[in-house]
């Protein structure tokens, strides 16, 4: 088995951090070949994608190539969009990022068993479903509309709030303030759409339509509460159009996994296929990153890639990892 080590460097505080890293990758290989593992710093967005691709071309189609996203959901991202079309490649996350959603899926209380170098470099694999948007692979979470809106209106605060480290407590604050400039902006938050799911004709006005692979999506929010990545389906969930005040009220409830309380304000459903179009430009965020596009096609590709998981873990929807995380607080686990 050959590994790859793929780092994004903007993950770890300071270069000390990194080299520890570095350090720990290391001494995990000490006693083979050199040769057996790689480790390849990623220069800016999507610059991994094309680096996993050559490094797995490079190795015999009969031994497997491991390949270690090391740093945030971004990173795991370019990964899987590199390791898509390998049959003899695998992909593990290694958290270091400020959001890590796609491990959420295994229990919150278990994302640093992920860091565990020597741990996953054994550890066997589950058969994980995909999504394929167009020429990109999406594993977690996809948002057409409000949501994506607020990526870069967010991103714009928080650049600034992270210049000045003293003043980096405020960073929360920062998304509540991109959330809510989108919200009351009317021609973001009431988009008509063409929307087609499994073939069914769902177009009309839309605040929001997220679509889920996974639960994790923002941090603590679950907006898709049942999705897991193995079951071969996506999980829907539309937002009917409403005031900026509901629609501020009813948030609450759509990030944690609470719209099945409100039918008349969220239509839930699963599918296999999703085409959305619009007569203004669709903003979407891809598993974190932001495109804008005029259509969007989405298909769930089941068991298409294999993720490394420690021993004895499995994927949980956002209700059974509440539970899974109760017992473990009290002991149980």
């Amino acid at each position: 088995m050959r590994h790859m080590f793929v780092i994004n460097p903007k993950s770890f505080v300071d270069l000390k951090s990194l080299k520890a890293f570095l350090l720990s990758v290391e001494d995990c290989f000490s006693t083979g070949k050199r040769a057996e593992y790689k480790v390849y710093v990623s220069r800016y967005p999507r610059d991994a994608i094309a680096a996993v691709n050559r490094y797995i071309d490079s190795v015999e189609e009969t031994e497997t190539v491991r390949v270690y996203a090391v740093g945030g959901d971004g990173i795991f991202f370019d990964c899987l969009n590199g390791v898509i079309g390998h049959e003899n490649a695998e992909i593990a996350s290694v958290p270091y990022g400020n959001a890590n959603d796609f491990l959420r899926a295994f229990g919150e209380h278990r994302v640093n068993r992920f860091r565990d170098i020597k741990a996953l470099s054994r550890s066997g694999t589950i058969l994980t479903d995909i999504i394929k948007c167009g020429t990109n692979y999406s594993i977690m979470n996809t948002s057409i509309g409000l949501e994506a809106n607020a990526v870069p209106a967010v991103e714009k605060y928080v650049k600034y709030i992270e210049a000045l480290p003293i003043i980096k407590k405020l960073t929360p604050l920062a998304y509540n303030a991109g959330g809510f400039k989108c919200i009351t902006d009317k021609s973001l938050r009431l988009q008509k759409y063409k929307l087609f799911i499994d073939g069914v004709d769902y177009s009309g006005t839309y605040i929001n339509i997220n679509i889920g692979n996974t639960f994790g999506n923002g941090g603590k929010n679950a907006p898709n509460p049942y999705a897991v990545p193995d079951d071969g389906l996506i999980n829907v969930v539309l937002i009917k159009p409403m005031s900026a005040l509901k629609t501020i009220i009813r948030f609450s409830d759509y990030v944690n996994g609470r719209v099945g309380k409100h039918p008349e304000d969220f239509i839930t459903l699963q599918c296999k296929h999703l085409k959305c179009s619009s007569d203004r430009i669709l903003h979407v965020g891809l598993d974190g990153e932001y495109y804008l596009t005029n259509e969007i096609e989405m298909e769930i590709i089941p068991q298409a890639v294999k993720v490394v998981v420690p021993d004895n873990i499995t994927y949980l929807n956002y209700f059974d990892a509440l539970i899974d995380a109760r017992k473990a607080k009290g002991g149980v686990i």
